[in-house]
């Protein structure tokens, strides 16, 4: 049987944009993009949306 594992992309105060609607305020380091990408070579199938 698969694990199933979930993840959100939101700040501490609950946003998931900087204050000028940009999503670059949380962008990755190298390492953490890096680590971020080898984790999601497993993954046989993703689900997004605002509301999943």
């Amino acid at each position: 049987m698969g694990t199933l594992s979930f993840t959100a992309t939101v700040s501490l105060d609950g946003f998931a944009a900087g204050p000028d609607n940009d999503f670059q305020f949380g962008a990755p380091s190298e390492e953490v993009f890096r680590f971020h990408v080898e984790r999601m070579d497993a993954v046989s199938t993703e689900i997004l949306g605002r509301t999943t």
